[in-house]
């Protein structure tokens, strides 16, 4: 019987890991500094008009609400804030560039979607939300509809997805699928309903105006080192500052580990992209991209392609879990590998166009795959906030979750909020002495069939 990515459970290598393997694991622990980010920067980034850097902190500060991390989260958190109690006086300290994390090396897919979470309607709230958000700031980010496909590559992954859907799903088989779309790789596919698509690094540089417009004040490249609880009064410290505040909310999803923050609860997983040159529209229409310009293969770990907003064909693999929490992945010729491998297996016609354009990428999971909102320090009187852990298409969960944690903080008592998950509703995970173990034998394996 065939082997796949999808019907192999993670876990299974931890079963045969012996505790001597644990010797091997490299040690990435510590607080991560500022520099490159691996894999190079993303396309979005490479192809935006660029905006003036921010100034570092250098002075130490006094505020009332201090957020770690300037991402969708972090940004969207200030500005609501903001927009709540605009007497508040918000910094939000960023350790690299505003979203030089996963807030602009994501696919750009959104979805009224929060993973792990069967309410509907409440996903429909926050998609309703975020759209209402682009629409009264006129944000411009190429936010549009995508028309979606989720590909099966053989007909007995094709019967159990089909005995799971309802009958009104549409599907595209055979010989249609595969003329329609210009690749043999793929024996079925179901269409999917209700995304859309944006511009990730637009969407940031927006969330970056809307915030400087409402008064938050922003620091680029000023990483924080320890948050402190005074008692009275909590002590963020950064590399040359500190910032004196009543209130935390760490916006710092996969890096949060890092920070020694809900390191039990959540862990890193490593993604890896790569992009063609703008395609010309005969090209686009030759792959039906001008038709089907989404596409998931919904595996354990999930490989999604796409028609960026600017015209190119992009593939995004999840890779894998590094030792330690480490937001670094070190063998970035084997990531190269396998997303090229994987592009001209399924499209190899595309080989004369090449994949100029490669960048890596890391978000927060948890076991459940639920995202968070929670206080972090119950027991401290309830001062530092997370938010994160969006397990993959974050745009909108990102969104609306800092919104709501904003109104939290505020004291603002929300009945969406309860329908986020708190970090005391998560089963935690073995140190990372198995975790290593267990994670990055069966994602290797995963990759490996």
């Amino acid at each position: 019987m065939k082997i796949s990515r999808r019907n192999l459970l993670l876990g299974s290598a931890a079963a045969t890991a012996a505790p001597g393997l644990a010797g091997l694991l490299a040690s990435d622990a510590g607080i991560e500094l500022p520099k490159r980010r691996s894999g190079g920067s993303s396309l979005w980034q490479k192809i935006g008009d660029g905006v003036p850097a921010l100034p570092s902190l250098q002075q130490s500060q006094t505020a009332d609400i201090c957020i770690v991390g300037g991402g969708y989260t972090g940004l969207c958190a200030a500005i609501y804030l903001k927009k709540i109690q605009p007497s508040l006086r918000v910094l939000v300290l960023e350790s690299h560039q505003l979203g030089a994390g996963a807030s602009t090396r994501n696919s750009g897919a959104v979805y009224a979607k929060f993973t792990s979470i069967d309410d509907q309607d409440f996903a429909e709230q926050g998609l309703q939300h975020f759209k209402n958000f682009l629409r009264d700031e006129s944000i411009n980010c190429d936010f549009q509809p995508a028309n979606t496909l989720y590909l099966y590559e053989d007909n007995s992954e094709y019967k159990t997805a089909q005995n799971n859907q309802k009958s009104t799903e549409q599907w595209i088989v055979g010989d249609k699928l595969k003329q329609g779309i210009a690749s043999d790789f793929y024996a079925a596919a179901k269409v999917g309903r209700g995304f859309y698509k944006l511009n990730p690094a637009k969407l940031l540089s927006e969330y970056r105006r809307i915030a400087l417009e409402y008064g938050v004040e922003v620091y680029e490249n000023t990483p924080v080192l320890g948050v402190n609880d005074k008692g009275s009064s909590l002590d963020v410290q950064t590399s040359i500052a500190r910032v004196s505040c009543a209130k935390v909310l760490l916006a710092t999803n996969a890096y949060t580990p890092r920070l020694g923050y809900v390191a039990s609860k959540v862990y890193p997983v490593h993604q890896y992209s790569c992009a063609s040159d703008k395609l010309s529209p005969a090209q686009i229409r030759q792959f039906a991209l001008d038709k089907w310009d989404l596409r998931f293969e919904p595996n354990i770990l999930p490989i999604t392609f796409g028609l960026s907003t600017t015209g190119h064909f992009f593939l995004r693999v999840v890779l894998g879990y590094a030792s330690d929490n480490s937001t670094e992945w070190k063998d970035v010729s084997y990531a190269r590998e396998l997303v090229h491998k994987y592009f001209y297996q399924r499209y190899p016609q595309l080989r004369d166009v090449g994949l100029p354009n490669e960048w890596h990428g890391v978000t927060a999971h948890t076991i459940s795959t639920q995202s968070i909102a929670s206080l972090v320090d119950y027991e401290q009187g309830g001062k530092i906030y997370f938010c994160g852990a969006y397990n993959g298409l974050g745009i909108m969960p990102s969104h609306f979750s800092a919104y709501l944690t904003a109104r939290k903080i505020v004291g603002i008592e929300d009945p969406a909020w309860h329908s986020l998950s708190r970090l005391s509703q998560q089963l935690s995970f073995p140190p990372d002495y198995y975790r290593s173990l267990m994670l990055k034998g069966s994602f290797n394996l995963l990759n490996s069939l």
